[in-house]
C-alpha cells in the first residue's frame, strides 16, 4: 500500500511537470550584434511587423569575442559581426574551433567618423588629420575591433602612435551622444544602407581610411551544419532583404 501511495505521488508530480513544460512553448528568437544603429532599426522593424506572433525575442549587443561565446554555447542562434579582410583568418580559425560557421552579408568600408561640430571633421582625407588630436571612442575593445586593425597598419607611421581609444563602452546610446557632443571620432564600418548614410550625413563626417577598398564584412556566425530555425530563418531572410 505504501509503494501505491508513492507511486501515485510520483506520477502526479511527473503530470505536474509536463504541464510545466507545456506552458513553456513558447518560441524564441535569440539574436546577438555588435552595437550598430542600423541593426538597431532593423531588430526594431522585425519586432513591429511580428510582435502578435507566439514567440519571445532575445536582442543583446557584445563584442565579436563575445558573439563568437554565445554562438558557441547556444546562447545566440544567430550573431551579427563585422570584421576586417586582415583579421579573417584568425576569425575562421576561432569559428572552427567553436563548430561556428560565417556567412557573409556585405562588405562596406573602412571609415573614421566626427560629427560635424568637431574641426577634425573638416579635413578631406586622413592625410590632413592631426594625429596628435585625434582621440577615439569605441564600442568594446578586444582584437577584433576595427581600430585595432588600423593601429596595426599604421605602427610604422611615427605621427600616429600618438592616436589613441580615449573612451571604450559597451553602449550604443552613449557612444552615440560622445560622437555628437565631444571631440571624439569613432572608426567603424561604412552604413550598410543609403537609407541611414543620407539620416546621418547632416551629423556626422565620414573619412575612409582606405580610399575605395571595403575591407570590413559584415555578416552572421551561426551554428555549424545545423539548419536555422523557422524565426531565425526568417530574421536572416529579413535583414537580406533590408541590405
Amino acid at each position: 500500500r505504501r509503494v501505491y501511495e508513492y507511486g501515485c505521488r510520483i506520477l502526479e508530480n511527473v503530470e505536474g511537470l509536463l504541464s510545466f513544460a507545456g506552458m513553456d512553448q513558447v518560441e524564441e528568437l535569440r539574436v546577438s550584434t555588435n552595437p550598430s544603429s542600423w541593426m538597431a532599426a532593423r531588430l526594431t522593424e522585425f519586432y513591429t511587423e511580428n510582435r502578435d506572433a507566439d514567440v519571445c525575442f532575445y536582442f543583446m549587443a557584445a563584442s565579436v569575442e563575445d558573439i563568437i561565446k554565445r554562438c558557441a554555447s547556444g546562447q545566440d542562434q544567430l550573431g551579427f559581426v563585422h570584421v576586417m579582410e586582415p583579421q579573417m583568418q584568425l576569425f575562421q580559425y576561432r569559428l572552427g574551433k567553436n563548430h561556428l560557421e560565417y556567412e557573409e552579408l556585405k562588405r562596406v568600408k573602412a571609415m573614421l567618423y566626427f560629427s560635424r561640430h568637431n574641426p577634425l571633421s573638416k579635413a578631406r582625407s586622413l592625410e590632413e588629420i592631426p594625429m596628435e588630436r585625434l582621440r577615439l571612442v569605441q564600442c568594446y575593445g578586444g582584437e577584433f575591433t576595427l581600430n585595432h586593425y588600423w593601429d596595426l597598419e599604421n605602427q610604422e607611421k611615427e605621427e600616429l602612435l600618438e592616436q589613441k581609444v580615449s573612451v571604450v563602452t559597451n553602449s550604443d546610446y552613449l557612444m552615440n551622444k560622445l560622437l555628437r557632443y565631444t571631440d571624439l571620432g569613432n572608426v567603424s564600418g561604412d552604413y550598410l544602407s543609403g537609407e541611414m548614410a543620407e539620416k546621418s550625413a547632416e551629423e556626422y563626417r565620414g573619412i575612409s581610411l582606405y580610399k575605395d577598398e571595403t575591407p570590413v564584412s559584415f555578416g552572421y556566425i551561426k551554428k555549424k551544419d545545423e539548419e536555422l530555425g523557422e524565426w531565425a530563418e526568417k530574421f536572416a531572410a529579413f535583414v537580406r532583404q533590408r541590405l
